[in-house]
C-alpha cells in the first residue's frame, strides 16, 4: 500500500517508508552466500554525507569535498573522519596545526622570563663598564648612582633604534628613588628584594638629554650617558624631610603617577 502511495505521488513520508521496505527486503541474505550487498552500492537510498550528517552512514570509497572541512579534495581518492579536537599539539590530515590552548600562559611566561634575563644582562654589562652596584629586585636590576638615606637608580633596558635593524639599539630606562629602609627581602634563600615602595620613579624619555650616548656599540654605552643619568638624580632631594619641603606636606600620600609627573617637572626645571 506504501509503494501504491510513492507511484501515485504520495507524501514524502509514504515514499521514504516505500524506498526503505524495498531496502529491506533488497538486502535479505541469499541461500548459499555469507555476505549481503553494501550500503554503498545502493542506489535506491539517498546517500547523505557522514561530514555534513553526523547520523549519516560510513565514509564512501570515492572522495567527496568535505565542506566542514573546506577541503578540495585536491589528490585525494578516500574520505577519512575528522579526528576529535585536541588541546594538544598536533595537526588534522597531515598539515594542520591544532592550537594547543593549553600552553598560551607558558609561552607568554617564557617570554617574559626571556626579557627578565636580557635585562640582568644589560644592567650587568653597563655595572661592569661604569663602575656602578646593582641591586636585584625581584622583576629586574638596578644601577645604583647614590646610596644614602635614598637609593637612586637607574633600571635600565634596551630599546630598538626607530629606523634601524634589531642589532640598532639604546639603553632606555626609569630613573626610581627609594628609600633604604623601605627595601624589604624576598622570602629566603634568595637574595632578591620586592620590587615596590617607591618615593618616585620616572622614565628616561622625559629627558631628551639622556637619548644622546645612549646608542650600544658593542655593548657599551658613551660614558657620557652615565653622567647624564647622574646629574639628573642627584638633583633630587636625600632625605625625607627635604623631599617634604621641596614638594609640599601632601608629597607622600599622593598617588605614585602624580608623584613622577611632580619629579619630572622638578628636574626639567634644573636642565
Amino acid at each position: 500500500m506504501g509503494a501504491v502511495a510513492a507511484r501515485r505521488g504520495g507524501g514524502g513520508a509514504a515514499r521514504y517508508r516505500a524506498l526503505s521496505a524495498k531496502g529491506a527486503a533488497a538486502v535479505r541474505p541469499v541461500a548459499g552466500k555469507n555476505s549481503s550487498p553494501s550500503l554503498r552500492d545502493r542506489k535506491d537510498i539517498p546517500y547523505r554525507h557522514p561530514g555534513l550528517d553526523p547520523g549519516s552512514i560510513s565514509a564512501v570509497l570515492l572522495w567527496i569535498p568535505d565542506q566542514v572541512r573546506d577541503d578540495e579534495g585536491e589528490g585525494r581518492t578516500a574520505s577519512h573522519a575528522v579526528p576529535a579536537f585536541r588541546s594538544h599539539s598536533g595537526c588534522i590530515d597531515g598539515n594542520r596545526p591544532v592550537v594547543d590552548i593549553r600552553s598560551a600562559p607558558h609561552k607568554a611566561a617564557s617570554v617574559a622570563f626571556g626579557k627578565r634575563v636580557m635585562q640582568r644582562k644589560l644592567t650587568a654589562q653597563l655595572a661592569i663598564q661604569g663602575g656602578l652596584e646593582v641591586i636585584s629586585f625581584q622583576h629586574c636590576d638596578c644601577l645604583v648612582f647614590e646610596r644614602r638615606e635614598t637609593l637612586k637608580m637607574l633600571s635600565p633596558h634596551s630599546s630598538r633604534m626607530l629606523g634601524g635593524n634589531a642589532q640598532y639599539r639604546r639603553v632606555a630606562g626609569d630613573l626610581i628613588v627609594i628609600f633604604e629602609a623601605d627595601l624589604e627581602r624576598l622570602r629566603p634563600p634568595s637574595k632578591r628584594f620586592k620590587f615596590g615602595g617607591f618615593v618616585t620613579f620616572m622614565p628616561t624619555a622625559n629627558f631628551p638629554s639622556t637619548i644622546t650616548g645612549s646608542e650600544i656599540i658593542e655593548g657599551e654605552v658613551d660614558r657620557n650617558f652615565f653622567g647624564k643619568i647622574r646629574d639628573l638624580l642627584n638633583a633630587l632631594p636625600d632625605s625625607k624631610s627635604e623631599w617634604i619641603s621641596k614638594f609640599g606636606e601632601d608629597f607622600f600620600s599622593r598617588t605614585l603617577t602624580d608623584r613622577c609627573v611632580d619629579t619630572v617637572r622638578y628636574l626639567r626645571s634644573c636642565e
